[in-house]
């Protein structure tokens, strides 16, 4: 109903519109009784799964806004990309092989 940090939330009553076997990962598919349309909360709860299962939360920065992305000098010859992110004030800068 209202948002204190200024984040975007999901309203309650919200159910998918793409059905779970358009919207599993390939290597990952949704558990059978799971229902076809699914509210935020089952959905949510697929994403924290397939995280937990491929050991991804240790990647995963919450609370961080991407400032910039922007290719290397070298990109052409490393194919990677400066990253620039802030997390409770603080700038960081990085460099990835892939960005998505």
């Amino acid at each position: 109903e209202s948002s204190k940090d200024g984040m975007t939330r999901v309203y309650k009553s919200l159910v998918t519109n793409v059905c779970k076997e358009m919207s599993c990962y390939s290597d990952f598919p949704f558990q059978e009784d799971y229902p076809n349309f699914m509210n935020h909360e089952k959905f949510w709860g697929y994403l924290q799964e397939f995280a937990e299962h491929f050991d991804l939360l240790k990647y995963i920065q919450f609370k961080t806004t991407v400032c910039s992305i922007t290719k290397r000098p070298d990109f052409f010859t490393t194919g990677q990309w400066d990253v620039v992110t802030e997390t409770e004030g603080k700038q960081n800068r990085a460099v990835f092989d892939a960005v998505m």
